[in-house]
């Protein structure tokens, strides 16, 4: 793995903090660079949302009255 200093790469380090950067590899791949407010940030908003899809699931399993026993039950039948 290739390190660099920090003053090695100013503009790699400082812009992140300003905006995300896409850093594409020679085959294509790429990823993003972003500040740590900005993955915390994104990390929170995706958490949320997972919590609201976990709330709206268990509403509509309990409005169809499924119940601990029947979702036991199917589980079980997957093994």
């Amino acid at each position: 793995m290739q390190r660099l200093n920090a003053n090695e790469a100013p503009d790699l380090l400082d812009q992140p903090l300003r905006e995300p950067v896409t850093v594409r590899g020679p085959e294509g791949q790429s990823f993003v660079i972003v500040s740590p407010d900005d993955y915390q940030k994104a990390r929170a908003q995706a958490l949320a949302r997972l919590h609201e899809l976990c709330e709206q699931v268990g509403k509509q399993v309990e409005a169809s009255g499924l119940t601990e026993q029947d979702l036991a039950d199917l589980l079980a039948e997957d093994e």
